[in-house]
Protein backbone atom coordinates (compact mmCIF):
# COMPACT_ATOMS: atom_id res chain seq x y z
CA UNK A 1 0.00 0.00 0.00
CA UNK A 2 1.44 3.35 -1.05
CA UNK A 3 1.41 6.09 1.58
CA UNK A 4 2.39 9.67 0.97
CA UNK A 5 5.07 11.21 3.16
CA UNK A 6 2.65 13.92 4.30
CA UNK A 7 -0.05 11.50 5.41
CA UNK A 8 2.48 9.32 7.21
CA UNK A 9 3.95 12.31 9.04
CA UNK A 10 0.44 13.50 9.96
CA UNK A 11 -0.45 10.11 11.39
CA UNK A 12 2.80 9.95 13.35
CA UNK A 13 2.32 13.45 14.74
CA UNK A 14 -1.29 12.72 15.64
CA UNK A 15 -0.40 9.54 17.54
CA UNK A 16 2.88 10.60 19.16
CA UNK A 17 1.14 11.68 22.34
CA UNK A 18 -0.67 8.36 22.65
CA UNK A 19 2.48 6.35 23.43
CA UNK A 20 2.29 4.36 20.20
CA UNK A 21 5.37 3.37 18.24
CA UNK A 22 5.60 4.56 14.63
CA UNK A 23 4.73 1.07 13.37
CA UNK A 24 1.69 0.84 15.65
CA UNK A 25 0.54 4.31 14.62
CA UNK A 26 0.59 3.46 10.91
CA UNK A 27 -0.98 0.06 11.44
CA UNK A 28 -3.80 1.41 13.60
CA UNK A 29 -4.55 4.40 11.38
CA UNK A 30 -4.19 2.53 8.12
CA UNK A 31 -7.33 0.38 8.13
CA UNK A 32 -10.56 2.13 7.28
CA UNK A 33 -13.98 0.80 8.22
CA UNK A 34 -17.49 1.76 7.27
CA UNK A 35 -19.98 2.42 10.05
CA UNK A 36 -23.77 2.56 9.72
CA UNK A 37 -26.72 2.97 12.03
CA UNK A 38 -27.63 -0.44 13.44
CA UNK A 39 -31.18 -0.03 12.04
CA UNK A 40 -29.70 0.00 8.54
CA UNK A 41 -30.08 -3.34 6.76
CA UNK A 42 -26.80 -3.24 4.85
CA UNK A 43 -24.15 -5.75 5.91
CA UNK A 44 -21.36 -5.23 3.38
CA UNK A 45 -20.34 -2.98 0.53
CA UNK A 46 -17.71 -3.08 -2.20
CA UNK A 47 -15.02 -0.43 -2.56
CA UNK A 48 -16.59 0.57 -5.90
CA UNK A 49 -19.99 1.06 -4.24
CA UNK A 50 -18.40 3.08 -1.42
CA UNK A 51 -16.57 5.23 -3.96
CA UNK A 52 -19.83 5.97 -5.84
CA UNK A 53 -21.61 6.83 -2.58
CA UNK A 54 -18.90 9.17 -1.33
CA UNK A 55 -18.58 10.86 -4.74
CA UNK A 56 -22.32 11.56 -4.79
CA UNK A 57 -22.90 9.24 -7.76
CA UNK A 58 -25.25 6.90 -5.87
CA UNK A 59 -27.68 7.18 -2.97
CA UNK A 60 -28.31 3.51 -2.31
CA UNK A 61 -26.67 0.11 -2.37
CA UNK A 62 -28.73 -3.02 -2.95
CA UNK A 63 -31.95 -1.06 -2.50
CA UNK A 64 -30.82 0.37 0.85
CA UNK A 65 -30.75 4.20 1.01
CA UNK A 66 -27.47 5.58 2.38
CA UNK A 67 -26.40 9.09 3.35
CA UNK A 68 -22.58 9.37 3.41
CA UNK A 69 -20.82 11.41 6.07
CA UNK A 70 -17.16 12.08 6.79
CA UNK A 71 -14.82 13.94 9.07
CA UNK A 72 -12.98 17.06 7.90
CA UNK A 73 -9.76 15.58 9.33
CA UNK A 74 -6.93 15.94 6.78
CA UNK A 75 -5.40 12.62 7.87
CA UNK A 76 -8.67 10.74 7.40
CA UNK A 77 -9.26 12.45 4.06
CA UNK A 78 -5.83 11.37 2.82
CA UNK A 79 -6.42 7.74 3.85
CA UNK A 80 -9.90 7.77 2.35
CA UNK A 81 -8.68 9.22 -0.97
CA UNK A 82 -5.94 6.60 -1.11
CA UNK A 83 -7.88 3.53 -0.04
CA UNK A 84 -11.41 4.13 -1.33
CA UNK A 85 -11.40 6.85 -3.98
CA UNK A 86 -8.01 5.97 -5.49
CA UNK A 87 -7.50 9.67 -6.20
CA UNK A 88 -4.93 12.27 -5.33
CA UNK A 89 -6.05 15.38 -3.46
CA UNK A 90 -5.87 17.36 -6.72
CA UNK A 91 -7.94 14.74 -8.58
CA UNK A 92 -10.62 14.86 -5.89
CA UNK A 93 -10.74 18.67 -5.95
CA UNK A 94 -10.97 18.59 -9.75
CA UNK A 95 -13.81 16.05 -9.59
CA UNK A 96 -15.87 18.21 -7.21
CA UNK A 97 -15.19 21.34 -9.27
CA UNK A 98 -16.46 19.62 -12.43
CA UNK A 99 -19.55 18.34 -10.63
CA UNK A 100 -20.26 21.83 -9.31
CA UNK A 101 -20.04 23.34 -12.80
CA UNK A 102 -22.26 20.58 -14.24
CA UNK A 103 -24.84 21.36 -11.55
CA UNK A 104 -25.00 17.72 -10.47
CA UNK A 105 -23.04 18.02 -7.25
CA UNK A 106 -24.31 16.07 -4.23
CA UNK A 107 -21.88 16.98 -1.47
CA UNK A 108 -21.13 14.51 1.29
CA UNK A 109 -22.01 15.70 4.80
CA UNK A 110 -18.81 16.79 6.58
CA UNK A 111 -18.32 17.16 10.31
CA UNK A 112 -15.60 18.79 12.40
CA UNK A 113 -14.93 15.75 14.59
CA UNK A 114 -15.22 11.98 14.70
CA UNK A 115 -17.70 12.31 17.57
CA UNK A 116 -19.93 14.52 15.43
CA UNK A 117 -19.77 12.01 12.55
CA UNK A 118 -20.71 9.14 14.86
CA UNK A 119 -23.52 11.17 16.47
CA UNK A 120 -24.94 11.75 12.98
CA UNK A 121 -24.74 8.02 12.20
CA UNK A 122 -26.46 7.21 15.51
CA UNK A 123 -29.30 9.63 14.75
CA UNK A 124 -29.88 8.84 11.04
CA UNK A 125 -30.82 5.29 10.01
CA UNK A 126 -29.53 5.98 6.47
CA UNK A 127 -26.12 7.33 7.50
CA UNK A 128 -22.83 5.70 6.50
CA UNK A 129 -19.38 6.96 7.50
CA UNK A 130 -15.80 5.94 6.88
CA UNK A 131 -13.46 6.06 9.88
CA UNK A 132 -10.20 4.43 10.93
CA UNK A 133 -10.61 1.04 12.59
CA UNK A 134 -8.77 2.29 15.68
CA UNK A 135 -10.94 5.40 15.96
CA UNK A 136 -14.06 3.26 15.60
CA UNK A 137 -12.95 0.87 18.35
CA UNK A 138 -12.10 3.76 20.68
CA UNK A 139 -15.25 5.74 19.91
CA UNK A 140 -17.94 3.07 20.10
CA UNK A 141 -17.44 2.32 23.76
CA UNK A 142 -20.76 3.35 25.27
CA UNK A 143 -22.35 4.38 21.97
CA UNK A 144 -25.46 2.62 20.72
CA UNK A 145 -27.00 2.29 17.27
CA UNK A 146 -23.67 1.77 15.46
CA UNK A 147 -22.43 -1.21 13.49
CA UNK A 148 -19.35 -1.83 11.41
CA UNK A 149 -19.90 -3.22 7.92
CA UNK A 150 -17.50 -5.13 5.73
CA UNK A 151 -15.77 -3.57 2.74
CA UNK A 152 -15.48 -6.24 0.07
CA UNK A 153 -12.94 -6.20 -2.70
CA UNK A 154 -14.67 -6.49 -6.05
Amino acid sequence: MKKTFGSIMGILAMTAGLGLSQGQALENAGELVLVVNSANGIGEITKAQAKRLFLGQATEVGGVKLTPAKSKSKDMAALFREQVLNMSEQEEKSYWLKETFKGTVKFVKEFDSLDAVLEFVQADATAIACVSAKAYEDAVAGKKNLKRIAIKNE
